[in-house]
């Protein structure tokens, strides 16, 4: 057997991902340099094996009539061209995202990256992913260089975050204090009373005159 072909056997490669595809052949196509694995055959039949049914049957013509020569990159061009999005359609959801939601900046910033693929990110990308943002992060990002997108997603995100507990340690000793305050019901606000009534009500023993006060 061909050491090439031993190599492709001992690849651990993730099922299919129809949704990521991108991604997967990025993780297959370092499989392949991992193993040294260069034939442009090898690395056809190897991805041909991992597809699903459905998958293969919408390429069934390049698997049974495979390119002479190319037949990986062919393979990968339809595939892409077939399951993956369009140029239309990346830039529609780049254009109509739905907020931040329950993920960090920095998941977010992936996820427009990987809809921008091989654009570099320009103004119009850095606008659209500070509306996504909180508006107090959005305050804290405005002025910064996106030279480094995703430094930029995540050293704001901790930044905020540990401002937000530093600002919990701080309230929580006075909210303690007023929590087990002493409680003193009161009565009815009145003007002519005292200082001492209106603030202690019948709890009060010391009176200063003027006062019309008349509780027990």
């Amino acid at each position: 057997m061909d050491p090439a072909e031993i190599n492709a056997i001992a690849i651990k490669q993730p099922p299919f991902w129809i949704h990521h595809l991108r991604t997967w052949f990025g993780q297959a196509e370092v499989q392949f340099q991992l193993k040294n694995i260069s034939a442009d055959a090898t690395m056809f039949y190897h991805i041909v094996s991992l597809l699903d049914k459905e998958t293969a049957a919408r390429v069934d013509d390049l698997i049974h009539n495979p390119l002479v020569e190319s037949k990986y990159p062919a393979l990968k061009k339809l595939l892409l061209g077939t399951f993956g999005l369009s140029p239309q359609q990346r830039a529609s959801r780049l254009l109509h995202l739905d907020g931040l939601g329950n993920r960090t900046p920095s998941a977010l910033m992936d996820e427009m990256l990987g809809l921008a693929e091989d654009h570099y990110p320009c103004f119009l990308f850095h606008q659209i992913f500070l509306e996504q943002m909180p508006e107090v992060i959005q305050l804290l990002l405005a002025d910064e260089d996106f030279m480094d997108p995703c430094r930029v997603a995540t050293t704001f995100w901790c930044t905020k975050r540990e401002n937000e507990a530093a600002l919990s340690q701080v309230a929580r000793p006075r909210t303690s204090r007023l929590q087990h305050s002493p409680k003193h019901k009161l009565e009815a606000h009145n003007s002519t009373w005292c200082f001492y009534h209106q603030r202690w009500g019948a709890q009060d023993h010391k009176c200063q005159q003027p006062c019309d006060y008349q509780g027990k």
